[in-house]
């Protein structure tokens, strides 16, 4: 798909009408949920009423007809009327109308491709705050279509794409920021931030690379397994495959570790510890802690007790003592072994994951 491609979403409808159905409701947006009543079965007469609401003047109503008419949903495709019926929302103030007007006029539909045309829709939507708009506004002013160059301009209007939530935009700047191209002063703190929020807006792709860097410590991320965990996980979910491969090799790599760290104290079954080196684990897992004694003058490893991991803060961990293993006592007198600041080591295993729930 060219990267400045429309992706039409249209929330309630698509279809086609010939004839406009009369429409004995009180206003434009009666009879354009009426519309979307008729749409949601399955009925051909839904553009009917979408067509009188657009000539009543919602613009609600001209865009859902317009995409209906240029899809050929329910009804047949007509591309002259879709044209005329999303320049009409457009003007009515619907960003998506213009942005389906965009894609006819760019495909030549009913229309020979007219550049200038296209500057014209792409800005129109957004200026009336459409995040897709937007992206199209930058593509004109930067490629350039229908002007010049315009650099500034297609900059803004990214950026503007990116905060009204349209995602391949932030990824977009993310990486002009990252790379300090295109007019972007390079801003390695602004490049993660966008293309976090790429991720926010549903970007698996965005997720994966967030994710990466977060496994990695790059870009000035502090490396955190379990949140680069989290973001492939996220990544999987919105059915990006890499994201998924690089989830389920992460969880197999960190199913289990061995970390060093500083006893910080111990209160009845609470210890909290300050972590030296290795990787944290997730809370619930599961180990043992030990740390090394010195006997008749030779080293050991001495096993203090089982534990469970209750909390991950930064570096500090709590954990739960679920079994004492060390019990030494020496002229009646238990020995202590958490003292703080006594270097321990924890062996430690990811919980089993929650077995999915039954359909």
């Amino acid at each position: 798909m060219n990267t400045f491609a429309v992706t039409l979403v249209c929330s309630v409808l698509a279809g086609t009408a010939t004839h406009a159905a009369p429409c004995e409701l009180a206003s434009p947006k009666a009879c354009y949920e009426r519309g979307v009543e008729l749409f949601k079965a399955g009925d051909a007469e839904a553009a009917g009423f979408f067509d009188r609401a657009c000539e009543s003047g919602g613009a609600e109503g001209c865009t859902e007809l317009g995409f209906m008419l240029m899809e050929g949903m329910l009804v047949q495709r007509d591309d002259a009327r879709s044209l005329k019926a999303s320049q009409r929302a457009c003007e009515l103030g619907s960003g998506l109308g213009c942005n389906n007007a965009f894609v006819m006029v760019r495909d030549g539909r009913a229309t020979r491709r007219d550049d200038l045309e296209l500057r014209r829709l792409a800005d129109r939507a957004c200026e009336l705050d459409d995040g897709e708009g937007c992206f199209l506004s930058a593509a004109v002013h930067g490629e350039p279509l229908g002007g010049e160059l315009d650099q500034k301009r297609s900059n803004t209007a990214l950026d503007k794409s990116c905060k009204l939530g349209f995602g391949m935009a932030c990824s977009v700047a993310a990486n002009r920021l990252l790379e300090g191209s295109f007019g972007y002063a390079k801003d390695e703190p602004r490049g993660v931030r966008m293309m976090a929020r790429a991720c926010e807006t549903n970007s698996g792709d965005a997720c994966n690379v967030v994710a990466a860097w977060t496994l990695a410590g790059d870009h000035g991320l502090v490396r955190d397994v379990e949140k680069a965990l989290a973001l492939f996980g996220n990544a999987c979910a919105l059915e990006d495959q890499d994201g998924c491969k690089n989830e389920a090799d992460l969880r197999a790599k960190t199913a289990a570790g061995t970390l060093t760290a500083k006893l910080v104290r111990r209160s009845s079954k609470r210890v909290l510890l300050s972590l030296t080196t290795g990787d944290a684990p997730p809370p619930g897992a599961t180990g043992e802690v030990a740390k090394e004694v010195e006997t008749l003058g030779m080293k050991a490893s001495l096993t203090l007790a089982k534990v469970v991991v209750k909390r991950v803060d930064g570096r500090t961990l709590e954990l739960e003592v679920t079994e004492d293993l060390a019990n030494i006592t020496i002229d009646g007198k238990k020995l202590d072994h958490w003292k703080p600041g006594v270097p321990v080591t924890v062996k430690w295993q990811r919980p089993a994951p929650a077995p999915s729930a039954t359909p």
